[in-house]
Parts: C-alpha cells; structure tokens; sequence
C-alpha cells in the first residue's frame, strides 16, 4: 500500500518541463516518511502614509516568498539526490546497480506533493509545491539503524489539486546501517582505514538565487549554484595510525591540511540482488574538526571531513532511475 507516516502523509514528486509548471505525472515516491514541514510563505504587506494626516493612505505589497520546506524519510531509493547533487550515470556492476552521481551546476525543478489516503484507499493530493529547488541533502546514520534522508527545499508557489494520484513506488529495502569502511589515502603516504565507525552524517548545500519579476507578486525563478559538502564520522579509536591521521600525521600541527583521498561506503551487511551500499568519495578533502572522548571506558573520536570535489555512487536493484 506505500510507506506513510503516522498521520497519514505522503510525498510525491515529479519533474518539471518549464519552471513552475506542475509536471505532468507526480508520483515518484520518495521513501517512508518521518516528518514533513510544509513551506512557509510570507506575504510581504504594510500600510503606507500621506503627508499631512496620521491615517494610512494605501497598502504597500511586496512579494510572495515560498521558504523553508523541510522532510525526513527513511532512505530507500536515491534518484531524489539527482536534484541537489547531480544528474546520475547508472551502470550494471554484476548483480546491483550503480547510480554514481556528480555535481552539475543547472538542476531541474520539481512539483512536490503533499498527499494522503482518503478512507476508500485512494490517494489523493492536498497540496502540490510549485518550482520547487532543492537546497540541501543530509544522509545520516547510526550504527543498528537504518539510514535517513533529510531535504530542503524552496518552491515558487502553492497549488491545490484534489485529484486521486497514482505512487509509484519501489521495492528496494532501507539501508540498515550494518557497517562501513572508511579510507583516507594522502598524496604522499600510506592509506589509514577505519573500520570501526559508529555514526556518520553527510552534507550537501546548495546555493539558491532568487530573481522577482516585474508586475508580478512571486518568486519567478530560482537557479542553483555554488555547493558545498562534509562528512563527520564518530568511530572507536583501536590504532595508533588513525589517530596521527586525525591528528596531523606524524609532522607538525603547524603545517597545512593534509590533503586527502577519502572513500567511505555503507553496507546494508546483505549480498547479491539484496545489497544495498552508499559510497562517498571525496578526490580532493581535508580533514577539519575532530574531537577525542571516551565511551565506556572506550576511545573514540569525530572527525569532519571538508570536500573539494566528490562522486555519491548508490547501489540499488534499479537500472535506470530515469526511466
């Protein structure tokens, strides 16, 4: 029947041929909802005043601006990410399916949904946010759960549509976040790996520019630009060669950043058809902060890792995200 929230709510999406045009089909399911923060507008109106009289003379009207859309679901499939980070190469690799994902500089604009089942099972849309642009992706997890997705994005406008959508949704299983590997591989110098992490959580921002049209109260386009992205890991501290690495190596703390290779991968723990992985590689990063503690009279320590230039490669049982 789809994956709902506990109210009810389901959040579909479909891509745009022209920018605020809803698309012609909205019914890619973005995965299990956790929560959805629906856009909040702001209607910029005052009252304006005539010399020589203490009473308001006209009202004064701005624009609408649509912001600060927000949702959290449980990562099943990532084809969302085409939209924030990059368009997708798919490729076969024996009996999974590869989704390697690469910053681009123009992106899409999606309609995004806001649905719920009525009381005879259908699907019926409530509302459908309009020219809506991704700004930001958080993949995060912690070790025996399972890895959620949160997005944010701003939209053009607001649109009702009471008709009965139809999902279209996918079998792949959510990421229980089972383990992972991480290698940091300098440019001069031997790898350091780091099997023993025990959370992680990956950003990625975009930035967002906004233009207002003349003789009209709306946003009338939105482009995506610049972007940014890190990664922070907690792990259990069980080598001395991790802790150089976090540390600076074994030179001075004086010198700059070391410059690093970095490739992380999630593994659902299954193999074959069933395995589902996430892989981040950074070729260009720099470690940044990190912090040192003790859990249970373990060692541990956090480290964020800075990313110049990247790929996300997503490993599902889909072919083609675009089809």
């Amino acid at each position: 029947m789809g994956f709902i929230s506990k109210k009810g709510d389901v959040v579909l999406f479909g891509v745009e041929t022209d920018y605020g045009v809803i698309a012609t089909t909205v019914d890619r399911h973005i995965g299990e909802i956790e929560s959805f923060t629906p856009p909040t507008y702001d209607r910029k109106v005052s009252v304006g005043h005539q010399i020589s009289t203490t009473d308001p003379s006209s009202y004064k009207e701005d624009t609408q601006d649509y912001t600060g859309g927000k949702m959290e679901v449980v990562f099943r499939r990532g084809d969302i990410l085409e939209y924030i980070v990059g368009l997708s190469v798919d490729g076969v690799v024996g009996d999974a399916d590869d989704h390697t994902l690469t910053p681009t500089d123009i992106l899409g604009s999606l309609s995004i949904a806001l649905a719920r089942y009525d009381s005879a099972g259908a699907l019926v849309v409530r509302e459908v946010y309009l020219g809506s642009v991704l700004t930001s992706a958080t993949l995060a997890c912690k070790k025996g759960q399972n890895v959620t997705l949160s997005i944010g994005f701003e939209c053009k406008q607001v649109t009702s549509d009471a008709t009965v959508a139809v999902a279209t949704y996918f079998t792949d299983n959510p990421i229980l976040f089972k383990g992972s590997t991480l290698t940091l591989t300098p440019a001069v110098g031997s790898a350091t790996a780091v099997s023993t992490i025990t959370d992680f959580t990956w950003n990625f921002k975009r930035k967002v520019d906004v233009a207002k049209q003349l003789n009209s109260l709306l946003v009338s386009h939105k482009c995506t630009s610049d972007w940014d992205s890190d990664c922070s890991f907690g792990f259990y501290v069980i080598d001395t060669d991790e802790l150089e690495a976090f540390h600076g190596g074994a030179g001075s703390q004086d010198a700059a950043a070391t410059e690093y290779a970095l490739d992380f991968v999630v593994t659902n723990g299954l193999t074959l058809v069933n395995e589902r992985t996430i892989q981040i590689q950074g070729s260009s990063s720099k470690l940044g902060t990190f912090s040192y503690a003790e859990d249970g009279g373990f060692a541990t320590g956090n480290i964020t890792a800075i990313i110049k230039a990247m790929n996300l490669v997503i490993t599902d049982a889909t072919t083609d995200w675009t089809a």
